[in-house]
């Protein structure tokens, strides 16, 4: 036990404050192995922080971390320790600058100025270390100590919406959310393939951004592992802008930041000198520009919500925000079928030739509620005048026509016909599991939806697009399903999910589950097995119904629908867990004292710490009592209190039945 005793009671045992006597410098007789000398490190204080400027606390001028290893309980020297400010992006490129690095030195410690004049807000703090898993932390000040775990590398391949490996897409691993700095990157190959350096699964997230994808965050536990495979990332659409920004006087605008609002992260780019820019990634049509010189107050003055992906747009943008065109003209569209009935519920896109932007919109479906409100089958839009072109906006609507350009004048409506053909519908067939969600991806888009026996998925798509069906089942790797030609005004997908590996387990088991580390494995249970389609070696843990938990590696059959079984009471078995245990009782405490009377270079109690036995004790009016040590040698690090360099290392022999009292100046050579 150790035991913090104040300064007056201390007195006692201490002599009188002032410089010690010479022979102090030197062991007391019989006492060799001792030392003490000069150390120029650091100790964290358990109370830093910004303390209160009304309370006449100014707080502590360094922030102080000591990082172990959890197995162990030794310094971890080298480790990284990074301040990343939670910011908000604004017209930033990105949100997780970095402010500081510090290195942990032999005794796992690092430190870094607080800074509080520049930021005393929410931090992400992040602790990177060569064989251990990522640490992250938040809030505005950091905590003292960090333990280290060993973690494991993650492999896995990041698909396109259509199944379809993306090439030279990005992989972070975030420990917080999209303002921290990425703790590990990694880059896919051409086969979408990456692999993740060592991290706890059970934390933390990824952040993908790829060709074809959206950027965006992904738990780092969604993704199961399936064994020797890779695991699948399948992200969402990801729609192109590109464009140029001017300002009123039609110059280029270089070094404007152009962002969508995925997340907090991004997707973001920025012009080059000719005003040019491409954002992949985004998710909907709404871009946000942040030209130099912002001046804006509302947010919404930033914002372009008219975009079309893969048009080149024109934006002319002012520190006051984006300027719109203040001469409109309005179009009115009809959209007639074949035996000119009006059509409902057209999607559309108006597009602007000037600007290349425009809304969209759809036909109204039912009788107008009121004077200014269209008919059925029509429309009406406002945009620049001047020539316009209008296209298909939904790819998954009823119907489909060809693009039809008009010219547009202020004063009258132009009025613009739009012929409609009804798209084919999609057919599901073969055998879809039960409860499997069904995906239907086109480039850039997709649609969710479910079948059962009594309800087919028939949703409406393009005839001549690259379409693909995925196949999700609870316990399984997404499936993927080429969307056949238009034949009779149906375009057919087949379902054939390949067999599954069976692990057959003993007679009683249950709770089974299969585990690549602490990342689950993907199954299901089916009658006394588990199936997978995982492949390798495995970790099956069961209860063999005694209510003793098992554990053994699994070698999984090489082919599709091969199995294997499990004898009863195979694997190793694993203690117990009980929620309801008490604690071990601590190691009873040892019966030796030291005490310790810590003084400045002026002879003055020091306000000081003292690392002990892996403890930081703090020492405010340069006095402390330690009681409940073993006896033998114990090494002891003293230093003045949020202040580098100037400290002591001790080495001290205790005896029991020997109270040992000693002096430590610190600041000498």
């Amino acid at each position: 036990m150790i035991l913090r005793i104040p300064a007056l009671l201390v007195l006692g045992l201490l002599a009188a404050p002032g410089p010690p006597p010479a022979e102090e410098a030197a062991p007391p007789p019989g006492a060799e192995g001792e030392y003490d000398r000069p150390w120029e490190g650091f100790l964290p204080d358990p109370d830093q922080g910004f303390g209160d400027e009304e309370e006449g606390d100014s707080g502590s001028e360094w922030f102080g971390l000591r990082v172990l290893d959890a197995a162990t309980g030794r310094p971890v020297p080298g480790a990284r320790w990074v301040r990343t400010p939670e910011m908000g992006p604004g017209g930033d490129l990105r949100a997780d600058a970095v402010m500081q690095v510090a290195v942990t030195d032999a005794e796992g410690i690092a430190r870094m100025e607080s800074l509080p004049w520049l930021w005393k807000d929410d931090c992400h703090w992040l602790v990177l270390a060569e064989g251990y898993a990522p640490a992250h932390e938040y809030g505005p000040v950091p905590e003292t100590e960090v333990l280290l775990e060993r973690g494991r590398p993650f492999r896995g391949v990041l698909l396109d919406p259509l199944g379809r490996p993306v090439a030279g897409g990005s992989v972070e691993y975030l420990g917080g959310c999209s303002h921290g700095t990425a703790a590990l990157r990694a880059t896919t190959g051409a086969d979408g393939t990456f692999t993740l350096g060592d991290h706890r699964c059970r934390l933390g997230q990824y952040w993908i951004e790829g060709p074809g994808i959206a950027s965006d965050l992904v738990a780092a536990d969604g993704p199961e592992s399936l064994g020797s495979r890779p695991a699948v990332l399948v992200g969402e659409p990801g729609l192109r802008f590109e464009g140029r920004v001017l300002d009123p006087l039609g110059r280029p605008q270089a070094g404007c930041v152009v962002r969508a609002w995925n997340e907090q992260r991004g997707p973001a780019t920025m012009t080059g000198p000719d005003g040019r820019f491409v954002l992949e990634g985004v998710e909907g049509d709404s871009i946000v520009f942040f030209p130099e010189g912002d001046l804006t107050e509302d947010e919404g003055d930033w914002h372009v919500d008219d975009a079309v992906p893969g048009v080149p747009m024109t934006v002319v943008v002012t520190s006051l925000g984006v300027v719109e065109e203040e001469e409109t003209a309005t179009v009115r569209i009809r959209a007639r079928t074949a035996d000119d009935a009006p059509a409902g519920g057209v999607a559309y896109r108006v597009m602007s030739l000037r600007t290349f932007r425009g809304p969209a919109g759809t036909t109204a479906s039912a009788d107008p509620g009121g004077a200014n409100d269209p008919l059925p089958g029509e429309a009406l839009e406002e945009i620049p005048a001047g020539p316009f072109v209008v296209r298909p906006d939904n790819p998954f609507g009823k119907f489909e026509f060809d693009h039809v350009m008009g010219q547009a004048a202020t004063g009258a409506p132009a009025d613009l016909l739009l012929e409609v053909r009804p798209r084919p519908r999609l057919r599901v067939t073969g055998e879809v599991p039960e409860g499997a969600d069904l995906v239907l991806a086109l480039p850039g888009y997709e649609l969710d939806g479910e079948q059962t026996p009594e309800e087919p998925w028939s949703p409406w798509l393009p005839g001549d697009a690259t379409a693909k069906l995925r196949v999700e089942v609870e316990g399984a790797p997404p499936f993927f399903f080429l969307v056949g030609p238009v034949r009779d005004g149906v375009r057919e997908a087949k379902v054939a999910i390949p067999e599954p590996r069976r692990v057959i387990l003993p007679k009683g088991a249950r709770e089974a589950e299969l585990l690549d580390g602490e990342r689950e494995v993907a199954f299901r249970a089916a009658g006394g097995a588990l199936e997978t389609w995982a492949e390798g070696r495995v970790t099956l843990r069961y209860d063999d119904g005694t209510g003793t938990t098992r554990e053994l590696e699994v070698d999984l059959p090489p082919l599709e629908g091969g199995t294997v079984e499990v004898r009863p009471g195979e694997g190793r078995t694993l203690p117990e867990e009980d929620d309801d245990a008490e604690e071990e009782p601590a190691a009873p405490p040892g019966t030796c004292v030291l005490a310790l009377r810590i003084l400045d270079g002026e002879g003055k109690p020091a306000d000081a710490l003292v690392l002990l036995d892996g403890a930081i004790h703090p020492a405010p009016e340069g006095t402390l009592l330690l009681e409940g040590l073993a006896p033998g040698p114990h090494r002891l690090l003293v230093a003045r209190r949020d202040e580098p360099g100037g400290g002591r290392e001790l080495r001290v022999l205790l005896v029991v039945g020997k109270p040992a009292e000693r002096t430590v100046r610190l600041g000498e050579e």
